[in-house]
């Protein structure tokens, strides 16, 4: 798939130039920095360097299954678009699912499962599959300061950013609770004081 001149330019190998360890080691590295190549072996046999690749599978497609909600749907898209016709690394794969879960326990779904079906095609691509069970939100009930005072609670509460759950506050995400907003809230209580 990938044409060996485009292979030539990403190991940076020169025709003409002279070859070591040095360089080798570094075309290597450089291959493998691409995320293109699952195997990458060089050879360098009567001043002749052979390049001899085994390619990642491309990600065709990524599907979306578990959200109905339209907004955090399209945030989750967006995030996931970004490995479309990339290729497919486990690691990265990872690091994306980390990342979706944590977008999600900022609109305040703590208990979320997420599984990544991968459906390997014929002409070495992939279609990945997000399953996702998000679960109860997890809504602040009662925000409580305890401790010397010297402000009501009333005044307090005017300093965080976070909220208590009440019905008429449909609109707003801070009654969610969030790890870094609870950080952002002690923050501003720190410098109130």
């Amino acid at each position: 798939r990938i044409a060996d001149e485009t292979v030539i330019m990403f190991s940076e190998l020169k025709i003409g130039d002279e070859i070591n360890s040095n360089i080798l080691n570094n075309a290597l590295k450089n291959l493998y920095y691409t995320d293109y190549f699952k195997k990458v072996e060089l050879l360098n046999e009567n001043e002749t360097v052979f390049i001899i690749i085994e390619e990642n599978p491309i990600v065709q497609s990524v599907d979306i299954e578990g959200i109905k909600e339209n907004n955090i749907y399209d945030i989750v898209k967006e995030v996931t678009n970004k490995i479309e016709k990339y290729p497919f690394v486990e690691n990265k794969i990872n690091e994306q699912i980390v990342l979706l879960k944590n977008i999600l326990k900022s609109y305040g779904y703590y208990f979320v499962k997420l599984n990544a079906s991968i459906n390997k095609n014929d002409n070495n691509t992939v279609n990945l599959l997000y399953n996702f069970e998000l679960g109860e939100i997890a809504k602040i009930k009662k925000i409580n300061f305890i401790g010397d005072k010297i402000f009501n609670d009333a005044i307090l509460r005017n300093i965080i950013i976070s909220e208590e759950t009440k019905f008429w506050k449909f609109i707003t995400r801070n009654k969610f609770l969030d790890a870094n907003r609870v950080q952002a809230d002690i923050s501003r209580l720190n410098t109130f004081y």
